[in-house]
């Protein structure tokens, strides 16, 4: 097992000036061996990426025409061929894009039947011609071909049940193993990710949860209402595209990676990072709990708001994903409800590669892979759109 500090990794930020137009470079990532932190051979490694601000293509309508028309589109999934899969929540229906962006058809509806999804599922291509879909409300996993033909179903309630996971009904919450397994979160009991497996039924645990619900300021009741904040630690994980099972904790600023039976095989620090609490930034997390909670309840908010006590500085790192072939991304946000803009990338072995920003003018970040980025972006009708964005790398080498 190898362990590494990231705490003193030098952040790497150039100008991008006099690029041309609808390309600039966001990202350099170059090894750290002439940077200080782990000395690496006399020639290691360098790598550039960068994006272009022209989207591969784009899918979205405000003229309602189906298929390319969404109101509400839950998961996202890359094939290496470019194939995009798209889940809608309403109706549940996952809906297939070529790598151009032209819809090549639309996989189940509404139902409990074979095929049919109660909740908007969570997505895994297995190589370019079958899905496996999540449905996270009836506890079922299906495999698909690309022509909605279903192959295989398999029920895991009663695994769900004896991990506790059940509560865990947001789609996002759910992550699937390309051996059928699925990751389930318990974020009130145990406060552990287990692995529910579909072949031998079996339930593993993984890893704890920390920093989940565990808030570094108490909330308030109002009525029937918890007020919780952003002043509390997370824990993001990820499914690997090899197999295994990644586990960002902001609480701990650690990476773990496991193997699918909860062995650890990887662990490593990451670069701590923490934002001062200023009243500016007091007052754009004030706006943004009163925004979200609003839509559910009415009340005194503002008041419980501000008997709230808060920390001098919040947790930035807020979510990880897994990018094919073999990278982490570890994005982090200021307020907790904003997604993040900010992204950290590193090796699995641990290497602090560099920092990207996606602006939100390119929209929300959802998936990253096979030399692509997709991110969701609406405009103002409130439209969602999804825009797929070409990542480009260059290798080299730097001497140390």
């Amino acid at each position: 097992m190898n362990q590494r500090d990231r705490n003193s990794s030098k952040t790497l930020d150039t100008e991008t000036g006099g690029l041309p137009l609808g390309r600039c470079i966001l990202l350099l990532l170059v090894l750290l061996a002439s940077c200080g932190g782990d000395p690496g051979p006399p020639s290691s490694p360098s790598l550039q990426a960068w994006l272009d601000t022209i989207p591969v293509f784009s899918i979205g309508s405000v003229d309602g025409r189906e298929p390319y028309n969404f109101t509400s589109i839950q998961a996202v999934a890359l094939a290496s061929d470019g194939s995009l899969a798209v889940t809608e929540r309403n109706p549940p229906e996952i809906r297939v894009f070529d790598s151009n962006g032209r819809h090549r058809g639309t996989i189940g509806r509404e139902g409990e039947g074979p095929g049919e999804f109660v909740g908007p599922p969570k997505l895994r291509f297995l190589g370019t011609d079958t899905l496996l879909a999540w449905d996270p409300r009836q506890f079922r996993l299906t495999w698909f071909r690309l022509d909605g033909r279903v192959l295989r179903e398999v029920s895991l309630a009663m695994q769900v049940m004896e991990s506790r996971s059940g509560q865990a009904r947001v789609t996002s919450w759910w992550d699937v193993l390309p051996d059928g397994s699925v990751l389930a979160p318990d974020f009130l009991n145990s406060r552990s990710l287990f692995r529910l497996d579909a072949n031998d039924l079996s339930v593993t645990r993984i890893a704890p949860l920390y920093g989940h619900f565990m808030p570094v300021a108490d909330g308030v009741s109002v009525g029937s209402l918890f007020l919780t904040t952003p002043f509390r630690a997370s824990t993001s994980y990820a499914a690997g595209g090899d197999g295994t099972i990644w586990v960002a904790d902001s609480l701990r600023w650690t990476v773990r990676g496991y193997s699918t039976n909860g062995t650890l095989m990887e662990e490593f620090h990451i670069p701590k990072q923490r934002v001062p609490v200023t009243p500016n930034l007091l007052e754009t997390i004030r706006g943004e709990t009163l925004t979200l909670y609003e839509r559910e309840q009415s009340g005194p908010l503002e008041d419980a708001f501000n008997r709230l006590e808060h920390p001098d500085s919040v947790v930035a790192i807020r979510q990880l994903f897994w990018e094919d072939p073999g990278f982490l991304w570890l994005g982090h946000s200021i307020t907790g409800f904003s997604p993040p803009v900010e992204w950290e990338v590193m090796t699995v072995d641990g290497h602090w590669l560099g920092h990207i920003s996606v602006p939100p003018q390119l929209g929300v970040l959802k998936a990253v892979g096979y030399g692509r980025i997709v991110t969701i972006w609406r405009d103002q009708l409130d439209v969602p759109h999804i825009n797929v964005y070409a990542l480009h790398r260059s290798v080299g080498s730097s001497q140390g």
